[in-house]
């Protein structure tokens, strides 16, 4: 077998490996993921349709709501951490802002470079920044040894 394939197959086993140590962690992270794009999607219908908010406020209010929702969902259920909030909202926001950025450029190099579907385009951003997201929520966010 030559050496790249063995590299390769060794940090695949890694990479699922840091994933699924915990299973039920990983699948509180989605769990919790799943139900701040619920909020967001609701919240945002309900301003924009209902109450007639502008769209960009509506949208704005929508994910202010869902990160918050998100940030203490995680905190509190999927990793069960007791740290300063002090402390690691700077880093969670960080993440949050930093994933921001990255998301427009995998879309934009996606749809706009490499000529990908739309839909495409946005399933395969998902899944990356899932990935890095989860990875530094881990290891940073609510890391104990991060503090």
């Amino acid at each position: 077998m030559p050496a790249n394939i063995r590299v390769l197959n060794r940090l695949t086993v890694r990479v699922v490996a840091f994933f699924f140590r915990d299973p039920r962690l990983f699948f509180r992270y989605i769990a919790v993921g799943g139900a701040s794009a619920l909020i967001e999607y609701a919240v945002f219908n309900a301003l924009y349709s209902g109450a007639g908010l502008a769209t960009l406020s509506a949208n704005s209010i929508a994910i202010a709501i869902a990160v918050l929702f998100h940030f203490n969902m995680q905190k509190r259920w999927t990793f069960r951490d007791s740290q300063s909030l002090r402390r690691q909202l700077p880093r969670y926001l960080m993440m949050i802002g930093v994933a921001a950025v990255i998301n427009n450029l995998l879309v934009y190099l996606f749809i706009e470079v490499m000529r990908l579907p739309p839909a495409l385009a946005k399933l395969l951003q998902i899944g990356l920044l899932f990935g890095l997201q989860f990875t530094v929520s881990r290891l940073i966010v609510f890391s104990r040894r991060a503090g």
